[in-house]
């Protein structure tokens, strides 16, 4: 019985996290949205481009403008809607395993 609620726990698990670095584009505090420039996202099979992505919420954005090279996790919530759920400024170095 003990296996049951760990089961169904991860079963709520839907959304798979994406890892990718860019560069921010514009911000748009009204939409809560920001443009990006990001590097190839392997888990998705995309090439570098360029595009708009939601804010889980507003706070996530921090300090970061226009021009700041970020590190950035995000869902997709809906077909085709990514949100972005992790927003940091890249690491200058950064170290290779």
């Amino acid at each position: 019985a003990l296996a049951e609620p760990a089961q169904a726990a991860t079963k709520t698990i839907a959304s798979i996290s994406h890892h990718a670095d860019g560069v921010v584009d514009s911000v748009d505090a009204q939409a809560n949205a920001v443009t990006l420039t990001h590097g190839p996202v392997a888990s998705l099979k995309w090439p570098g481009m360029t595009m708009e992505f939601k804010l889980a919420n507003s706070a996530l954005l921090g300090s970061a403008k226009q021009g700041d090279k970020v590190a950035f996790e995000f869902v997709e919530r809906g077909q085709g809607e990514y949100v972005i759920t992790s927003l940091k400024p890249a690491r200058a170095a950064r170290s290779t395993p």
